[in-house]
């Protein structure tokens, strides 16, 4: 499968502004992709949902989509699969690019904004679908080979093995915070066992084994904009921002839509 970056960055359009507003275009395509997949996600086995999006910044954009009980969404009159993402890219470019040239010289700063109110609206979403979910401990016993084969099940053995040497497996008690809001930090954290609990502005969201938290401060150098804290006993694997290259292009792109914050 291609990777998600690529594919996106590969829906040219005429736009023909500078390169550098180009690629941060694409990068909050990217975001904004992940963020909706997340919602989705985490909406599967309930009624459809008509949510819609005000963005606060870059002059009150609205984005209006429906997610499923299937853990797919649709963006109005365009609707997708997994192989669906340059589509996805396509109806979502117009957006973003408006807000990008609308902005300049700050586009980056409005872009990270815009990505920003995407990303709360989405938590506050999952916070509603999540809600009465219990914490799940983790399963006494299991190794993390197999806890990595029953929490990603789509990635192959050499996907799994590629993960397991790019990061450390770490333990962690119930009631230990993880992430701070506000603070910077290079590690993200592929949750194997346990529950955890996301403080965001959005809402208070738990998430399950499967999920993949903090990565944005990592990989942009940001403050971290949510709070992070274990609910109960936890296995992670911790993967620094610097050895994410490391990892296979697909793999990276079949757990993108796992990670939501």
């Amino acid at each position: 499968m291609p990777d998600m970056h690529d594919e996106i960055a590969g829906a040219s359009s005429s736009w023909s502004g500078p390169n550098e507003r180009t690629e941060a275009v694409d990068a909050a395509l990217v975001r904004i992709v992940r963020a909706l997949d997340a919602a989705a996600l985490h909406h599967e086995g309930k009624r459809p949902k008509r949510v819609e999006i005000v963005i606060e910044s870059a002059a009150q954009s609205l984005i209006e989509f429906e997610i499923g009980n299937d853990g797919r969404w649709t963006l109005e009159e365009g609707t997708w699969v997994d192989e669906g993402r340059l589509q996805r890219s396509r109806l979502l470019r117009p957006v973003v690019r408006g807000v990008a040239r609308g902005t300049r010289p700050h586009f980056v700063d409005a872009l990270d904004a815009l990505v920003r109110d995407i990303d709360v609206a989405c938590a506050a979403r999952i916070a509603i679908d999540t809600e009465g979910d219990p914490a799940v401990p983790p399963v006494p016993g299991q190794t993390i080979d197999q806890l990595l084969e029953t929490v990603f099940p789509g990635l192959t053995a050499g996907d799994r093995s590629a993960l397991r040497a790019a990061t450390a497996a770490v333990e962690m008690g119930a009631g230990t915070t993880m992430f701070v809001e506000g603070t910077t930090g290079d590690e993200m954290l592929f949750l194997l066992g346990g529950t955890v609990s996301v403080d965001t502005r959005g809402g208070l969201v738990r998430l399950g084994p499967g999920s993949v938290v903090g990565e944005r401060s990592p990989l942009s150098g940001k403050p971290r904009d949510a709070t992070v804290r274990a609910i109960t006993d936890v296995v992670v694997l911790v993967l620094r921002a610097t050895d994410v290259a490391s990892l296979p292009k697909h793999v990276i792109d079949s757990l993108g839509s796992k990670i939501v914050i």
